[in-house]
């Protein structure tokens, strides 16, 4: 009977540890309800056009996945030195995810673009001023 315990046991053990073992091989998948709320942002501020809004979608679910890596990557730094370190790796992604969303926008919807990230950065300085900087 012993052994029949252990064998149950054990299988027990690796059903309930499968899961945050394929957790730990995935790529980091994007927020979808984030990157809906982004492209429906941008749909409605900047008048995309269906194909536009079909070339930004990859843009926005490759840059929040590389990002949230980055932040995976440097969940326990604390220090200002590890979150420079951390804002350092992040920064290349951001400007080639700005570069790539330019090349699909008419110049109209480009100037509309700055006033967005314009907003943005606004909304992320209170964040920090309230003591409430990103996770």
């Amino acid at each position: 009977m012993s052994a029949y315990r252990f064998r149950f046991s054990l299988l027990v053990g690796i059903i309930l540890l499968l899961p945050a073992a394929r957790a730990s091989c995935e790529t980091p998948a994007a927020d979808p309800a984030a990157i809906q709320a982004a492209i429906a942002e941008a749909r409605e501020r900047l008048k995309l056009t269906p194909e536009q809004e079909a070339q930004l979608k990859p843009l926005l679910e490759e840059r929040a996945a590389k990002l949230k890596a980055i932040r995976e990557k440097h969940a326990g730094d604390e220090s200002r030195t590890d979150r420079r370190v951390m804002y350092h790796e992040a920064r290349p992604v951001a400007d080639e995810y700005q570069e790539k969303v330019r090349a699909i926008l008419d110049d109209e919807q480009e100037a509309e673009w700055e006033k967005m990230r314009a907003e943005a950065r606004e909304r992320l300085k209170e964040r920090y001023r309230a003591g409430n900087g990103p996770d």
